[in-house]
């Protein structure tokens, strides 16, 4: 665990040249204690060895401020290590992971990286800028190499990150009545909850799924009290097709079934309105993930 986010523990080694560290590279499978100073490391500087960075452990190592171009990383863990205004240009990332890394203003260039990596990094409390930074860059750099799964998982994040910023900005009791702070957290807060941000689909699947089951129960169980009666004015008797066709075809006014009691009113406009809003969780989910 880095003991200042922004400096590496102490003892280290400084690497000035770029050779020592590909030696080091070749020699071993752990690299630990290292700030490396060259302002660039690219694909040519490894020569014909250009599978240096596969199956390595990074730890207390420091890449601030270089530019990394051309690398292929695989099965490489990241542990406590910087990558404080990093710049990673048409770079691969496959099976890496990150851990308690620092990556304060790193920008991403053409480089292939699922932004789930960096899921559960940063403490959200004191690096919620370091955040929002991180998966906006991810975000761009995603819609570039126009890796849709990618683009989706980044967007996901940085709105997520959008709201811990808001907590870090109105942090204090004075401002939890602060009604700029109310209404973005709490709108913010509730397309998370609702629709996954219209990005992931198990928000509202789940939703649905309650809404229906809550409402089939509600409507079976409580059918002779709605006093429900058929189109025509006929009396209808309960049964589980009937309340399950009357449960899915009330945001659809279709009018089968009618409720002529006033609890029966008060609860057909209670699920359609629910329904109404399930509906555009979807539609919001579809064009996000279909048509954008």
């Amino acid at each position: 665990m880095l003991v200042d986010f922004f400096k590496l523990n102490s003892p280290y080694d400084v690497f000035g040249e770029t050779e020592k560290f590909t030696e080091l590279l070749v020699h071993a499978d752990s690299i630990k204690d290292i700030l490396f100073q060259p302002e660039s490391l690219t694909i040519e500087d490894l020569g014909e060895r250009r599978n240096l960075f596969s199956r390595k452990t990074f730890t207390n190592v420091s890449f601030s401020k270089t530019t990394i171009s051309g690398i292929t990383f695989r099965d490489c863990n990241f542990v406590d290590s910087l990558f404080i205004g990093t710049h990673f240009v048409d770079c691969e990332f496959h099976d890496c992971t990150f851990k308690g890394c620092n990556p304060h203003k790193v920008t991403f260039e053409n480089t292939y990286i699922d932004p789930a990596v960096f899921e559960g990094m940063l403490d959200t409390k004191k690096y919620s800028n370091i955040g929002i930074n991180l998966f906006h860059q991810l975000y761009d750099n995603s819609i570039v190499q126009n890796q849709r799964e990618f683009a989706n998982t980044a967007e996901f994040n940085r709105q997520k990150w959008r709201r811990y910023v808001l907590n870090y900005k109105y942090s204090g009791k004075k401002n939890l009545f602060n009604p700029n702070y109310r209404v973005d957290w709490i709108s913010n807060w509730l397309f998370y909850l609702l629709a996954g941000y219209g990005i992931r689909a198990k928000f509202w699947i789940s939703w649905a799924f309650i809404v229906v089951v809550s409402s089939f129960c509600i409507n079976y169980f409580l059918w002779e009290q709605f006093n429900i009666v058929g189109k025509n004015g006929s009396d209808t008797a309960r049964s589980l097709i009937k309340a399950f066709y009357y449960t899915v075809t009330i945001p659809a006014g279709l009018g089968d079934y009618i409720p002529t009691s006033d609890l029966g009113r008060i609860s057909y406009i209670g699920e359609g309105f629910l329904g109404l809003v399930i509906v555009s969780l979807f539609v919001t989910w579809f064009v996000k993930r279909i048509l954008r």
